[in-house]
């Protein structure tokens, strides 16, 4: 099933989803906004099992980027972003549009740098996908989908300590069919 409200396994736009993250945190700049996204792509990978949305996360040296959206909002440069480029929050689904809103909410408030910090921390995707590079030498390097799922569903999302037994009862009801667990992990863990 797809659609707005229903699931769907079919990734959507990264333009599409970045201005669902301009909507909910009106005013972030280029660099929140690419860990955003990178970590929207991650939630869904790492929860959902699927992409939140179809185009490639470089590793860029200032850490995860999806070059289509970097072209739609270079002219901001690290100001504020004033307005929606391209893009409809309305096209994604019911599901994508709630995460997007936990991810805004738990981490939209960080500033560039500190989300910088958080997706570039030692064995990283975003490290694994630079390999022996400088963090100041330039990469378009992909960082792959599976390295991020594999990443985040062991580590989680800015935390590295193991998920507690409450955390690990919570993602086996929601691997077991249960999506109302979904919500309560979610509460229940750094996301």
């Amino acid at each position: 099933m797809s659609g707005r409200s229903g699931r769907t396994d079919e990734p959507q736009s990264a333009l599409d989803v970045a201005a669902a993250l301009l909507e909910v945190r009106p005013g972030l700049d280029q660099m929140q906004l690419h860990k955003l996204l990178y970590l929207v792509q991650a939630a869904h990978l790492a929860w959902f099992g699927s992409r939140a949305y179809g185009e490639a996360i470089e590793a860029w040296i200032y850490g995860p980027v999806t070059r289509q959206v970097a072209g739609h909002y270079m002219q901001f440069g690290d100001l504020p972003i004033t307005r929606v480029g391209v893009g409809s929050p309305a096209r994604l689904p019911e599901r994508l549009r709630w995460l997007i809103a936990q991810v805004a909410e738990r981490f939209g408030g960080m500033d560039g740098f500190k989300l910088a910090e958080l997706v570039k921390e030692p064995g990283s995707p975003w490290r694994q996908a630079r390999g022996d590079l400088a963090d100041d030498a330039p990469s378009d390097a992909e960082i792959r989908p599976d390295v991020i799922a594999d990443y985040h569903r062991r580590f989680g999302f800015g935390e590295t300590s193991d998920p507690t037994p409450r955390q690990n009862e919570l993602a086996q009801r929601f691997f077991d069919g249960d999506t109302d667990a979904l919500a309560e992990l979610f509460g229940a863990t750094v996301l």
